[in-house]
């Protein structure tokens, strides 16, 4: 899959904003024709902004036009996965049998939907994987524990894996199934904590279970031979964790895989537009999720400003990042916005776009769009030799 590199666009987008090109536009229209073909998310949003602070704004036509219009442009040009006839009929169990319609409950009955789900209290390996491999439950000092599933012949390499599904839901069948093949084709042990859920739990008690399994981590392996791996709400996990470790001047992960990150603290205008916009080709995530989960989620004690909003966090000394996003999913603009500020931190970032997938497509069981990726992210963690300094 190609790199892509928006940091020549930025610099040439940043020299038309300070130029004061835009003076002259007077349309949003206008700033989309401007910035066509740029590929820089970042600059395009600042330019619209401009336009925002000539105009009021009212969630007009012609702005939604400019900004979807950008977003076909540049994933056109990056997207780096097609869907295939595979994917059609897995996309369509996903919107039938999927958790939208659940997370489309307004937060006191999805609470109430929540709370029946006992089983979901604490999580444990299924007993299929139990049969075939070594597995673990380690018992971590807060309380939870963490399923360890180990390779035959250990090669010393670990993968943290912090699931996802909106910090309420607990992993599916298909995390396991992903675990498991990261185990094989990636030659790591894998590291899954049972981190507690929403409504019942806050982020600062999550993120510490996901922070007490890597501390374990590092007693047994060194941290070059460590990986971070996240889907969905599990990126913040994988983000905040890092933050931890570098404020308790702990070593950092070797990479982090951050796949179709979400976005939880939506407190930016733009964001909240951007969602708005591409949400009708979301088959999984409605809009009343972000609002259920602002509802849900409290910091909880100690927690520092990167751990309440880690997407717009400090990243100095950060790892390489690898970020992946799907066309059709409304977390796209902001994944596309995440990587851009990783960049500009001088963040060793890659990005890969899956031209008309859903989010976290890496979950389908067949399809060449999720095994593309898969092995990407195999391939990575099996031939690493990053060494931290």
């Amino acid at each position: 899959m190609a790199k892509v590199n928006f940091s020549i666009f930025l610099f040439l987008a940043a020299s038309l904003l300070l130029g004061g090109e835009l003076d002259g536009l007077a349309a949003y229209g206008e700033v989309e024709s401007c910035f066509a073909g740029k590929g820089s998310t970042n600059a395009f949003y600042e330019a619209m902004d401009v336009m925002k602070s000539r105009h009021a704004f009212d969630f007009s036509p012609e702005y939604k036009k400019a900004v979807a219009a950008h977003f076909a442009e540049i994933t056109n040009i990056n997207a780096t996965v097609k869907p295939s006839w595979l994917y059609r009929p897995q996309a369509l169990a996903a919107k039938i049998f999927g958790p939208k319609k659940l997370f489309a409950k307004p937060p006191e009955a999805l609470k109430k939907k929540l709370d029946k789900k006992t089983s979901w209290k604490e999580t444990y390996a299924p007993k299929w994987l139990e049969v075939i491999k070594d597995v673990e439950s380690f018992p971590l000092p807060d309380g939870r524990h963490c399923e360890i599933i180990r390779q035959k012949k250990g090669n010393g390499k670990a993968l943290l894996f912090c699931h996802g599904g909106g910090m309420i839901l607990p992993p599916m069948l298909q995390h396991w199934d992903l675990a498991l093949y990261f185990l094989r084709k990636g030659e790591r042990d894998v590291w899954f904590p049972d981190y507690p859920l929403l409504p019942d739990t806050d982020m600062y008690r999550s993120t510490t279970t996901c922070f007490e399994a890597y501390r374990e981590m590092l007693k047994i392996y060194k941290p070059e031979d460590i990986a971070f791996f996240g889907d969905s709400a599990g990126c913040a996990l994988c983000l905040t964790v890092c933050f931890r470790a570098r404020d308790n001047k702990l070593p950092l992960p070797s990479r982090l895989f951050l796949f179709s990150p979400a976005h939880i603290d939506v407190s930016e205008e733009n964001c909240k537009e951007e969602m708005a916009i591409l949400a009708p080709d979301d088959i999984l995530i409605p809009l009343q999720l972000i609002d259920n989960l602002n509802v849900f989620l409290r910091p909880g004690p100690n927690a520092t400003h990167n751990e309440c909003d880690p997407y717009h966090g400090d990243l100095e000394g950060f790892p390489p990042m690898h970020i992946f996003t799907g066309s059709k999913e409304v977390f796209s603009s902001h994944a596309t916005r995440f990587y851009e500020l990783a960049k500009r931190k001088g963040i060793d970032a890659t990005f890969f776009i899956g031209k008309g997938v859903m989010h976290d497509w890496i979950l389908m069981p067949v399809g060449k769009e999720s095994l593309e990726v898969r092995r990407t992210i195999a391939d990575k963690l099996k031939n690493d030799k990053i060494e931290n300094k």
